[in-house]
């Protein structure tokens, strides 16, 4: 498993990994508002000061994401942190969300 930087090339996979995430807990994906960022990662995180990373397993799948909105200069909002079924309970989230708080300092 490996951290990399996204790039809007991730679209359609990182958009696969969310909305099955959103609907297994019945949630509908919002591509028009909520999820509107998918659809340019680069434009909406990195132009902006912001962060997003993904984690890949061995075939370079993406199996989890974690980013950083900037808000303002010194704010910023925790986004799009999602993590596939098989990899829960095994410390991935923390160090997506590690990744993320490592980035804001």
């Amino acid at each position: 498993m490996r951290f990399r930087p996204a790039t809007n090339g991730d679209q359609e996979e990182i958009e696969a990994l969310v909305f099955t995430i959103l609907r297994s807990y019945e949630l509908e994906p919002a591509p028009d508002s909520t999820d509107a960022d998918l659809a340019d990662i680069e434009g909406f995180y990195f132009r902006n000061g912001g962060f997003f990373e993904v984690l890949v397993d061995e075939d370079g799948a993406i199996v989890g994401t974690i980013a950083v909105h900037r808000t303002e200069k010194a704010l910023g909002e925790v986004r799009k942190m999602y993590l596939a079924a098989p990899l829960r309970g095994q410390g991935w989230g923390k160090r997506l969300l590690d990744r993320a708080l490592d980035w804001t300092r």
